[in-house]
């Protein structure tokens, strides 16, 4: 009897400095019956709206702070994202998003209540990727959160 066997998939998570790109390979856990063939790597670009990469190293401004694109390539889905602006160790706002390759995170939920010293934390509490039968097939990520500091 043939069991469903783990694959590994690399999680790439590209990661934008303001010289250049950065990428830090990371492993994400995909169940794939034996006869399925693995998908590309999961890919994850945050965007600004003025179309230039986030700096993780150096955060945004606070007063300026822009609409945020996150994009992740295909055949993964965004099923559950949470984007919280956090002050210390304490929650200030929250936005939830489902079910989306493309997501915009809305600077007017945050603006009247970021101060500097805050960051947005990005945690993807549900990731999914389509097989080539159509299946859903729900991915675990190593790394789930991101934060962005805002300055």
């Amino acid at each position: 009897m043939i069991k469903s066997i783990l694959s590994l998939v690399v999680f790439s998570a590209i990661l934008f400095c303001g010289t250049g790109m950065m990428s830090a390979p990371k492993t994400a856990v995909i169940n794939y019956p034996p006869d399925t063939v693995s998908v590309n790597p999961f890919h994850v670009r945050f965007i600004k709206e003025d179309g230039k990469p986030v700096d993780f190293k150096i955060g945004i401004i606070s007063e300026s702070l822009p609409n945020i694109t996150i994009r992740v390539n295909n055949p993964y889905q965004l099923s559950i994202v949470e984007v919280i602006l956090v002050r210390g160790r304490r929650p200030v706002v929250m936005q939830r998003f489902n079910g989306e390759q493309e997501i915009i995170i809305d600077k007017n939920a945050f603006l009247s209540n970021v101060q500097p010293g805050d960051r947005l934390m990005i945690e993807f509490k549900s990731v999914t990727v389509t097989d080539n039968k159509g299946k859903i097939i729900p991915i675990v990520l190593d790394i789930p959160v991101f934060n962005i500091p805002l300055i």
